[in-house]
């Protein structure tokens, strides 16, 4: 067996059919045993097939590593740029037309997201509205959200729509304070808050309020459930510099976050790719030449 093939081998339906007719189970734990891999029964396909499987579905993943390794580029830099220009500037005092103000100050509205009623179910179907909760918020940006409500849900509720580059902050439980962009238009639940930017100032928010974590955090109140409140977000300490200073960083920095969001739907795709082909290239419903293996990379 070609030995990267089986990197997917294990990732495939078979596999884990033999898993479960193996599966030892305990009163405390299931288990399986060593000796009984080698008596799955399991679909090879011959060699040529399986180095042209591992090296279109290896390319795919090769790009969403790249990817990632990408955007921790990009991130760095971003931030590298919001130090230089803002928090090294101002140590040795505020430049002229700086002032200390208030998180509020750089946007047009802050404001709580909502929750349509779970009673009305056209509130939830059809699925259209992406609907952010504040587990998500977890990620730095989030591309793509695991639930929807329907427009209806969106018209008959407290829900709001937030454009792409809108910067959210939970608010409520384990994830109270911290702090995401938004990669797309999107609701949210009422446990997070969206800082809506003024113009120009959409990078600024997000890298301010991304790099104030911490003192969030330490803002957050209660012993049943740990929240945060949309004034405490809002009275965040905010260095405000002069709009002609804000309008150029958010030029600069622009390029930055657009390309590391445009990465990150771009792994979304190849990963659904990726799942996709793997059922149908381990049952052999789709066959794949051992020359396209050996192309793929090229091709993507």
């Amino acid at each position: 067996m070609f030995p990267p093939f089986l990197r997917w081998l294990v990732r495939g339906s078979e596999w884990w059919e033999q898993i479960g007719k193996f599966l030892n189970v305990g009163a405390v734990f299931e288990s399986l045993k060593c000796a009984d891999i080698p008596n799955f029964r399991l679909t090879i396909p011959p060699l040529v097939e399986q180095r042209a499987i591992a090296s279109m579905l290896g390319a795919l993943d090769d790009k969403i590593e790249l990817n990632r390794r990408m955007n921790e580029m990009l991130e760095a830099l971003a931030r590298a740029l919001f130090q230089n220009w803002f928090v090294d500037a101002a140590q040795a005092g505020l430049p002229e037309g700086w002032r200390m103000g208030k998180l509020r100050d750089c946007c047009e509205r802050v404001e709580n997201g909502g929750t349509p009623s779970r009673n009305v179910p056209d509130y939830w179907r059809p699925q259209e509205v992406p609907w952010l909760t504040s587990g998500e918020v977890r990620q730095k940006i989030v591309a793509a959200t695991e639930n929807f409500i329907s427009r209806a849900g969106l018209e008959n509720s407290s829900a709001k729509l937030w454009q792409k580059e809108t910067t959210v902050v939970a608010l409520y439980g384990a994830t109270a304070g911290q702090v995401t962009l938004l990669g797309s238009e999107m609701c949210s639940n009422q446990a997070c808050c969206a800082l809506i930017p003024k113009p120009g100032w959409r990078f600024y928010v997000y890298l301010h309020t991304s790099s104030s974590i911490q003192a969030l955090e330490q803002q957050v109140r209660g012993s049943a459930q740990q929240n945060l409140s949309q004034q405490i977000v809002a009275d965040l300490p905010t260095l405000l510099p002069d709009e002609h200073t804000i309008a150029k960083f958010d030029s600069v920095v622009a390029p930055f976050i657009e390309r590391w969001i445009c990465n990150l739907f771009e792994s979304r795709t190849l990963a659904a790719l990726r799942d996709a082909l793997l059922p149908k290239l381990l049952s052999g419903e789709l066959r794949v030449p051992a020359a396209a293996g050996r192309l793929v990379g090229v091709q993507i």
